[in-house]
């Protein structure tokens, strides 16, 4: 088996709501940490169903790009 060497980053994104709208007023109302929770299973899930990282990673050679989460102890 091939030795990896992992590299972990972060990227840290924001999400502006319009303050006014009613949604974001329930949203606000939420148990803290659960909205911060609920986008970033969003954007897990869209990075994921969308096939981005398949395509990212499509012909590497040397580097594989990974969500922290799927990756094991290997």
């Amino acid at each position: 088996m091939t030795q990896t060497i992992k590299v972990p980053h972060t990227v840290e994104l924001v999400t502006e709501f319009d303050a006014a709208h009613p949604m974001t007023q329930r949203l606000m109302s939420l148990p803290d940490g659960v909205l911060s929770n609920m986008l970033v299973e969003t954007f897990i899930s869209l990075v994921q169903e969308e096939g981005f990282l398949d395509k990212l990673n499509e012909g590497n050679q040397y580097a594989t790009l990974k969500l922290a989460r799927d990756v094991t102890n290997d």
